[in-house]
């Protein structure tokens, strides 16, 4: 009989694709291989499968719910994806099945289910209830949790959702980036998805940064834009958004459409980290490119780290302003590279674990 003493059960994606939530379960398993634990990851997003361990259920969704639901054994499980439905599931197991439930929080869901209808709002409140733990990425969200949802803060705990990557998974930017870089300054750097929006405005503001881009031309002719996109709602629209762009700044921005193995190495190389996002979790992408020593430039809709220069979000001229202001003091904000000292969460993540399982 499989031994489940100290057995967890994870859903969420795995990357490639590349995203925050992906990046967080790849660093988090990487700790997992070394404890104590026995785990089981369910990839409902993507095909990687990268061990007997890390499984992709993406075209077998509905199977994949029904053995969740009749048959997995676990003391933990963990769900890592905003899917309404998903939730759904992971709250009538809570009720039906013996272990431990725990649900990650790592962006703009709780206020999205609260906006859409009462009805999404109760459901989400039942759901949370049945959790045994629920772990928000940032201040923001804890609260929201507490003060919309109306939660005990028992059961809530904040844990920023950055993992640090090991100093060797630090990888070289492909040479055709690397050549662009070189032959560019100031190089400015972001990451998104295309599509999204929230309020009716660009989440990951893709329009402010090519906006950003035509404004500084004039007074900075060499600089260019790394922009790595994480996916996007159609092909069509990232076609569209690139002739945008290069219709407006020609080859001074770079999308990155391929899937990375790794981008913290090309955010060393950057000069200047930008998130002009309206709405976040923790980002990741943030708390990697502090890791390596590059200035952040983010907008202030959310709790930013305290290493951060905020901007008013979706100001374009504030955002405009405050990175003029840092371009000319660039020198000075080069914050020290963190490798091998910054907090592991990950460590804070299994405390949690051993937790859940000695109230057993």
């Amino acid at each position: 009989m499989q031994k489940i003493s100290r057995s967890i059960t994870l859903v969420g994606p795995f990357p490639p694709p590349y995203g925050g939530i992906s990046i967080h379960l790849q660093r988090l398993t990487r700790y997992l291989d070394q404890s104590q634990y026995d785990y089981t990851l369910y990839n409902g997003t993507s095909d990687s499968s990268c061990s007997n361990r890390i499984i992709s259920v993406k075209n077998r969704k509905l199977f994949f719910i029904v053995k969740l639901f009749l048959f997995e054994r676990s003391k933990i499980f963990h769900l890592h994806t905003p899917n309404f439905l998903a939730r759904v599931v992971f709250g009538i197991m809570a009720m039906f099945r013996s272990g431990k439930y725990v649900i990650s929080i790592q962006g703009r869901s709780i206020n999205l289910s609260i906006e859409k209808s009462l009805i999404k709002k109760w459901i989400t409140f039942w759901i949370l209830n049945q959790m045994d733990a629920i772990i928000a990425c940032n201040e923001n969200i804890k609260n929201d949790c507490i003060n919309k949802i109306g939660l005990s803060k028992k059961k809530i705990f904040m844990i920023p959702a950055y993992i640090p990557p090991l100093v060797e998974d630090i990888k070289e930017p492909p040479a055709y980036l690397s050549k662009f870089i070189q032959s560019h300054f100031p190089v400015l750097c972001a990451t998104g998805w295309i599509g999204q929006k929230y309020n009716a405005e660009d989440v990951y503001g893709i329009d402010m940064l090519i906006e950003l881009t035509e404004r500084l031309m004039p007074d900075f002719p060499n600089i260019g834009l790394v922009l790595s996109i994480n996916g996007a709602e159609s092909e069509k629209l990232v076609q569209q958004t690139i002739n945008h762009a290069k219709a407006l700044v020609g080859d001074h921005i770079n999308f990155i459409i391929e899937q990375l193995d790794d981008v913290v190495g090309l955010y060393r190389d950057c000069d200047l980290f930008c998130r002009p996002t309206n709405t976040d979790g923790d980002a990741v992408s943030i708390r990697e490119a502090l890791h390596v020593g590059t200035p952040v430039i983010a907008s202030d809709c959310v709790t930013r780290p305290v290493e951060c220069v905020l901007f008013k979000s979706r100001n374009m001229n504030d955002f405009e302003h405050t990175v003029r202001k840092a371009l000319k003091r660039i020198d000075k904000l080069f914050v020290v590279p963190k490798v091998g000292g910054a907090p592991n969460n990950a460590e804070l993540i299994l405390q949690l674990y051993n937790t859940l399982i000695a109230g057993d």
